[in-house]
């Protein structure tokens, strides 16, 4: 639309008409016309003239050959139907290898409770066999104990004398010699009768001269005898002819050697601060501590009597106990692997006995 202006004179001006090209711009592109011309009129597939395509930077449009590689790539794309078709597939794959492994889970799961329950049946039977043992051992101390209690009942009579030498002899009549020490300890004439059941000397070899005398070991007939000659050596100086002091002990077993000698820590303190104490039989000690009885027979029975005397417990082993064949060291030793097998030692090719000896073959070829 137009618009209307004034001029200075008060005069209409009329604007100037827009001029607009009408030109088919097809004018610019003749070789262009004359192609699409030729196609109107041929019903022919153009030939081609062996020219090479030229690129598409220099080319005004792009060629048939890259739509028709676009249309090829676009109808090779996949279509939805072949996107269900992929993921019908994976989960079909899927659903078989999660079907196997639940399978092998639920195959390990009956296995591994199978274990469980072997486990724990094993942990009960160990554990019976664990009580089994401790009653086992409480019942062989107590045989133990009561085994030696009759080897010492064995030896009630029996009198170890230590110190007297030995003859230089064959031969020794030991009982004789024994009257005429003994009588005179027990203030009695010396052709007084002492009846001995047997009197020897340690069933061991005879040393040298200068060796230590072996032990005589004596057992009086009757048991009165017996503590009477113990109770006077204890009293007195008893010696022989020539003044060698002599020796008297109790003849007991070896087990009661051994715990005496392991109750030796004990038995110190009692005579450092002198306390009286008796040994008893099976095995035991009594001691009495401000007016207070303690009786120990066993390594439990030592806690009380180290608490009253106001000392540190001791460690004293069971003396009665069963020993251990196989002591715990505490390392446990590292086991082989399952999956590793040792190495089987070939055997030596047998040779018979009468062929030459003669060196083995060594070449793969003549050991077939």
């Amino acid at each position: 639309m137009a618009h209307k202006k004034k001029g200075l004179g008060g005069g209409k001006l009329q604007s100037t008409p827009r001029t607009t090209r009408s030109e088919d711009i097809s004018s610019f592109f003749p070789d262009h016309a004359a192609v699409q011309g030729d196609r109107r009129h041929s019903k022919m597939a153009p030939a081609s003239d062996g020219t090479p395509a030229s690129s598409p930077s220099c080319s005004p449009g792009p060629p048939e050959t890259e739509e028709t590689s676009i249309r090829d790539i676009l109808r090779s794309l996949p279509t939805k139907e072949d996107m269900e078709a992929l993921m019908r597939r994976m989960e079909t794959a899927w659903e078989s290898r999660w079907e196997h492994m639940s399978q092998d889970v639920l195959h390990l799961g009956s296995r591994i409770q199978g274990l469980e329950d072997s486990k724990d049946q094993h942990d009960d039977r160990v554990l019976a066999l664990e009580q089994q043992v401790s009653a086992h051992s409480k019942y062989f101390t107590q045989l133990r104990r009561d085994l030696d209690d009759v080897d010492n009942r064995g030896r009630r009579n029996n009198l170890r004398i230590r110190g007297l030498p030995e003859s230089q002899g064959p031969t020794e009549d030991i009982p004789a010699l024994l009257r005429s020490l003994i009588n005179p300890l027990l203030q009695r004439p010396l052709d007084a009768p002492l009846l001995f059941d047997r009197a020897h000397r340690a069933l061991k070899a005879k040393g040298t001269p200068s060796s230590a005398p072996r032990d005589i070991i004596c057992r009086l007939h009757y048991y009165v005898d017996k503590e009477r000659i113990l109770m006077a050596s204890r009293n007195s100086n008893f010696q022989d002819r020539l003044g060698n002091p002599l020796q008297v002990f109790p003849d007991l077993s070896w087990t009661t050697l051994q715990a005496r000698r392991a109750l030796r820590p004990l038995t110190q303190i009692l005579q450092d601060r002198q306390i009286k104490y008796r040994w008893g039989y099976p095995l035991s000690l009594t001691t009495i501590i401000d007016g207070e009885s303690f009786f120990v027979s066993s390594p439990e029975d030592i806690t009380p009597l180290t608490s009253a005397l106001g000392v540190a417990p001791l460690t004293i082993p069971d003396w009665f106990a069963v020993p251990s064949a196989t002591p715990n060291t505490g390392q446990i030793r590292s086991q082989r692997s399952r999956w590793q097998t040792p190495v089987k030692r070939r055997k030596p090719p047998q040779r018979s006995s009468d062929s030459p000896l003669h060196p083995l073959p060594t070449t793969p070829s003549s050991c077939g």
